[in-house]
């Protein structure tokens, strides 16, 4: 009966999310990927992905490699909406911290995987064919 009561479940998402985001440095794209898909996809992306608290790692990159549209949209969203969020709840223009936002980790030294390698593409100028290497 009580999961039915909204006080009791807001209760239990808050105490979810600190925890997600304790156990991935305070990440708010981990956090939010774990929060809608679970925890154990996350690392499993970590791997096959690297980590996006890595400082050489692209974390837009790192979203748009999140398999599940449905999480990664959840991930975009929320982000966002935290920046309209704070402009109204300012009650004045603030500025946006998106990128701080995406590059967000608590801990100085993080543990994480290295980025996986930027995939490389071919392209056609003036009838020439050439690869490079993306950003």
């Amino acid at each position: 009966k009580r999961l039915t009561e909204p006080a009791y479940n807001t209760a239990l998402g808050r105490a979810h999310l600190s925890t997600l985001l304790e156990s991935f440095d305070g990440s708010y794209i981990l956090t939010l990927a774990a929060y809608n898909a679970g925890r154990q996809r996350v690392r499993k992306w970590i791997k096959a992905y690297g980590d996006p608290r890595h400082p050489e790692a692209d974390p837009i990159d790192w979203v748009e490699s999140i398999p599940f549209e449905e999480t990664r949209n959840y991930v975009q969203r929320i982000l966002e909406g935290l920046q309209v969020y704070r402009h109204r709840l300012a009650g004045q223009p603030v500025l946006l911290r998106l990128k701080e936002d995406l590059n967000r980790a608590a801990r100085s030294e993080p543990t994480f995987a290295k980025p996986r390698p930027r995939p490389k593409i071919a392209m056609l100028s003036s009838g020439v064919s050439t690869t490079q290497q993306l950003p």
